[in-house]
């Protein structure tokens, strides 16, 4: 990319030289009425994006095979094409090293390493794409509140329908008379027997010889 020197405005209708070797996946190729690149793989993406935004054009030439582990693929090969200034743009799949960068980019040495990265996004089912704060304790303490409520109300609701409520509603007074009556009885027995035991002490009776005999 070092023979373009010029800016962004400069470059509308310029016809530009894009190279790519065949090992590049590249399938688009070049519409002939408007000179964009066609294609969806994300090299023609990035074109694409680059010529609408900027508006040249490009004539695409395919520099066959080469080994992306060899020299030649890029330092006597894209590298070079560059750098003389028969191509003007370069699709390679490559690792951005100094060397390589010192060759291509009239950015060196300001990046010593790679330019920048492109990654192709994974399916949208394994991305979450929605991410939440931690919520404060209060909010956790509402929602507590309001679950226990809302089951609460269920349950109600439901025992309503299949008349569970109705049995409990019947069932609760009888509890609690079934417990009146029994404190009741229980404290008068009490009296009772201490009534008597003075009563028969008074009289000179053995008082152990009385019991409260029948109460449990």
């Amino acid at each position: 990319m070092t023979q373009i020197q010029k800016g962004p405005e400069d470059l509308k209708l310029v016809t530009l030289n894009l190279v790519y070797y065949a090992t590049g996946w590249i399938t688009g190729k070049v519409d002939p009425v408007t000179g964009y690149l066609t294609g969806d793989g994300i090299a023609e993406f990035v074109v694409q994006d680059m010529q609408k935004i900027i508006d040249f054009r490009v004539n695409l030439t395919n520099l066959g095979y080469k080994n992306p582990a060899s020299s030649d693929y890029f330092e006597s090969g894209i590298g070079k094409l560059l750098q003389n200034g028969e191509a003007d743009l370069a699709i390679e799949y490559l690792y951005l090293t100094s060397p390589r960068v010192k060759i291509a980019s009239p950015l060196h040495p300001i990046i010593m390493d790679g330019l920048f990265a492109l990654f192709i996004q994974p399916e949208s089912s394994i991305v979450r794409n929605i991410y939440l704060d931690p919520l404060p304790p209060s909010i956790w303490v509402f929602w507590l509140v309001a679950l226990f409520t809302i089951s609460s109300g269920r349950i109600l609701i439901r025992s309503q329908k299949n008349g569970s409520f109705e049995k409990l509603r019947n069932v609760i007074p009888k509890i609690f008379a079934d417990s009146l009556f029994v404190t009741v009885t229980t404290a008068s027995l009490k009296d009772m027997y201490l009534g008597n035991a003075t009563t028969e002490f008074e009289d000179g009776f053995d008082q152990k010889s009385f019991g409260p005999v029948g109460v449990t």
